[in-house]
C-alpha cells in the first residue's frame, strides 16, 4: 500500500513539475494509469495508499487541505471504479494477452475516470 502511494506521489510530482510553468490545466493525468494498474495488480484494498500519495502531492504543491481532500477522494474513487469495472468484465485478462484486453482497459479505465 505504501509503495503504491509513494510511486503515485513521485509520478505526480514529476508531471506537476513538467507543467508547472505553463499555468494551464493538465488535461491528461498519467498517474491515473499508475493508480489503475496498481489496483488491478494488487487489489482494491490498496486504495488508501493511493489516496495518501495523492494527498501528499496536493499538500506538497501548496493546495489548500479542503481542496486536496476533495480532489484526492475523486482520484482514488475513479481508480477504484475503473478497477471494479474491469474486474466485472468476464473476458478481461489483466495480463493483457488478447487485443480485446487493451480495448477493455481503455474503455473501462476511461469510464471509471469520468465517474
Amino acid at each position: 500500500m505504501a509503495i503504491l502511494g509513494f510511486l503515485y506521489f513521485l509520478f505526480s510530482q514529476l508531471i506537476s513539475g513538467l507543467f508547472h510553468d505553463r499555468k494551464l490545466p493538465i488535461l491528461i493525468w498519467p498517474p491515473s494509469g499508475l493508480a489503475l494498474a496498481g489496483l488491478m495488480m494488487g487489489g482494491r484494498r490498496l486504495w488508501p495508499g493511493l489516496f495518501l500519495g495523492a494527498l501528499a502531492d496536493g499538500l506538497a504543491n501548496n493546495i489548500p487541505l479542503w481542496m486536496t481532500l476533495y480532489e484526492d477522494f475523486g482520484k482514488a474513487f475513479s481508480a477504484v471504479a475503473g478497477a471494479t469495472l474491469l474486474q466485472r468484465v468476464k473476458s478481461f485478462d489483466r495480463d493483457l494477452t488478447q487485443p480485446s484486453d487493451y480495448l477493455w482497459l481503455a474503455l473501462m479505465g476511461s469510464l471509471g475516470a469520468t465517474l
